[in-house]
């Protein structure tokens, strides 16, 4: 597990290949938090927010509607026990909000009311101030409209 918030270090492995294999993993555990800037997300983005372990279902959602959130993540990967997923709408983040996601077999999950025809941003952070923002660009999801 993670420890120490924003400060991450790299682990010596010396004998285990176990724990060469747990530096190894910590090694590239995210430490930024989100910024305010968001990119679009087209097709290509999306296919590498799933690579990056996000799924939302149903894939095409309106107002009203109900999303289900997916986080099998960086964070996730490195052993975080809690996520939270870090929500805002429209480009100023607008009612923000951090959701404490459950833990399931297939990952993290969380249903998100879609509030606004605005994109939906998403970050993740763990109990100890881990963040993935998909290397400060967040990740943007809009609603069909």
């Amino acid at each position: 597990m993670l420890k120490g918030g924003n400060t991450m270090t790299k682990k010596t492995a010396t004998t285990a290949s176990a724990t060469a294999k747990k530096a190894t993993k910590t090694t590239k555990c995210a430490t930024t938090k989100c910024a305010t800037k968001s990119t679009k997300c087209s097709k290509s983005s999306m296919n590498n927010y799933k690579s990056n372990g996000i799924t939302i279902k149903p894939a095409t959602f309106s107002v009203g509607d109900k999303i289900k959130l997916t986080y099998t993540g960086l964070l996730s990967e490195c052993g975080a026990d809690e996520i939270f997923a870090h929500i805002g709408w429209g480009e100023a983040w607008e009612n923000l909000d951090d959701i404490k996601m459950s833990k399931t077999k297939s990952g993290f999950t969380a249903t998100i009311s879609v509030e606004s025809m605005n994109q939906l941003n998403l970050c993740f952070k763990d109990a100890m101030n881990n963040w993935d923002n998909n290397n400060g660009s967040n990740y943007t999801i809009y609603p069909n409209k």
